[in-house]
């Protein structure tokens, strides 16, 4: 009779774990309509045209500050709880980064980070940077948008910073100062997202140098969105190459970029708002607005391994002991 109890209660472990998964998945069903719903690609051509309008955002110029300012008022449309600029040095002028925060939540809470570099560089007379990285700005700017609205006055687990950098054309310098400045963020920073180049070809892929936590749950959100991502892993140095870099030794950070044929019109006056595939920029918002709402506002984002870890707990305890009682019952038998 014990034994009969036991593998009921195993059963019923595991059907209750299954619909713990699959309520998991029902519950998303409204947000990836909110999101679907909210994403607006005029906004996205808006902010890549206005940028690209400068010409070229070349750090330490005006154009590029101008850029700044325009971001920074963006950004304050969205009626996040904060938004500033922080300026570095650089060649003996003043350089803007921009910052935002979702919401105001405790100091020591956990916090994500996505960032886009927005000066531009080209071995031609004009450096426009629609792909390079106009596009990305744009598409970290839709997703704070998108996320203030599903977020709304709904409770968060972690904070969401945005941070968008002069400088890494010349050397990574924004996303260096703004390491040097931020001591007590980095202190509760758990993730960082990296979107530069993500506007051409076919598909996305995320760069890395290492399996990561991070790298997996991108990977079952886009299952869970049907939004597919590759990932690739490359060893570093060679993924120093954008403002990531200064990150990934020092916490989990992921490179989002494009993958498909070689974008010829890198750093050149021919990337121009007309090679932006803005379809592929809607698809890589939606992505990274659904996985981050879930990155900020799960009680735990490993809610249902940590559940398949319980299960496996209470069968590896529950085993033994069913062996035990058959072995009783086997001898009573027997005698």
């Amino acid at each position: 009779m014990n034994i009969k109890v036991i593998l009921v209660f195993l059963l019923f472990s595991s059907l209750l774990l299954v619909r713990v998964e699959a309520d998991e998945r029902e519950n998303y069903t409204e947000i990836i309509n909110q999101i679907n719903n909210n994403i607006d690609e005029s906004n996205l051509y808006d902010i890549v045209n206005k940028l690209c309008e400068n010409n070229s955002r070349i750090t330490g110029t005006l154009n590029c500050n101008y850029s700044a300012y325009y971001i920074k008022n963006k950004l304050g449309e969205i009626n996040l709880s904060r938004v500033y600029f922080q300026s570095y040095n650089y060649n003996n002028t003043n350089a803007l980064n921009i910052n935002a925060h979702l919401r105001y939540i405790k100091p020591e809470r956990p916090k994500i980070l996505i960032m886009a570099h927005y000066d531009s560089i080209s071995t031609d007379n004009l450096a426009p940077g629609a792909n390079d990285n106009a596009a990305s700005v744009a598409a970290i700017i839709e997703m704070m948008r998108i996320i203030k609205i599903i977020t709304n006055n709904s409770s968060i687990e972690r904070n969401l910073l945005l941070l968008s950098t002069s400088g890494e054309e010349q050397g990574l310098y924004g996303s260096r100062a703004w390491i040097n400045k931020n001591s007590e963020i980095m202190k509760s920073l758990i993730a960082v997202i990296n979107f530069d180049m993500i506007s051409w070809g076919s598909y996305h892929t995320i760069i890395g140098n290492q399996e990561s936590w991070l790298t997996n749950f991108i990977l079952e959100s886009s299952e869970m969105i049907s939004i597919p991502i590759s990932k690739s892993y490359v060893n570093y140095p060679s993924t120093a190459k954008s403002d990531h870099s200064n990150f990934m030794n020092l916490k989990p950070t992921v490179w989002i970029f494009e993958r498909d044929d070689y974008y010829s019109h890198m750093h050149r006056a021919s990337d121009t708002i007309d090679k932006v595939n803005f379809t592929m920029l809607c698809h890589s918002v939606r992505l990274f607005s659904f996985m981050l709402f879930r990155l900020i506002s799960e009680q735990n984002n490993v809610s249902i391994v940590n559940y398949q870890i319980i299960l496996l707990i209470i069968t590896i305890i529950t085993i033994p002991i069913v062996l035990y009682l058959y072995i009783r019952c086997r001898k009573k038998d027997i005698n």
